[in-house]
């Protein structure tokens, strides 16, 4: 179970390595509704996801990996072949073969080597799995890890900090 203390630890770990992310708002939206609201960008965080918070915090905590693989088709991919970039180490990205092109030259961008085979997630997942077996690189999950959760939510608390009296936050899913 991830408690804040983990979160806060992620932040400080991860925090050298990405942007802070700004918060912004609307005023129109704010007149139609009648509160006040903020929006966290994180279209401009490095690789323009959150995801990176997630894969940033798992790579970092690994002792001495000796690659990253994950199966994706997009965010978390980005998120991976950067933090293998930042640990120095090489990353293998399993996408479907019909991934939007930009995810993959995002992935090929950051020094990752792209792997499009499976079908299915499952699929995907299995073949990733083999592939961080055969080459002993660490297998990075996408969101059933609480590694990469904690990361993840140093999101909620990088906006804690930067609006101090939220009412509720609201996130799509």
């Amino acid at each position: 179970m991830i408690e804040l203390r983990d979160v806060y630890a992620a932040w400080r770990r991860v925090r050298p390595h990405l942007h802070e992310t700004p918060v912004v708002t609307s005023s129109r939206l704010d007149a139609e509704t009648g509160k006040r609201l903020f929006f966290k960008a994180e279209p401009f965080q490095k690789t323009g996801s959150f995801k990176a918070r997630g894969a940033l915090n798992k790579a970092l905590l690994l002792e001495s990996p000796r690659g990253l693989v994950a199966a994706s088709s997009g965010n978390h991919a980005q998120g991976v072949a950067y933090a293998a970039g930042v640990l120095g180490v090489p990353a293998v990205i399993v996408m479907p073969e019909d991934a939007v092109a930009v995810k993959k030259e995002a992935v090929r961008a950051y020094g990752a080597e792209l792997v499009t085979r499976g079908v299915t997630v499952e699929n995907r997942e299995r073949i990733a799995r083999r592939i961080a077996e055969e080459r002993g690189y660490a297998f990075v999950h996408p969101f059933d890890d609480e590694a990469v959760m904690a990361g993840q939510g140093t999101l909620a608390l990088e906006l804690m900090f930067q609006v101090r009296e939220l009412e509720a936050v609201l996130v799509p899913v």
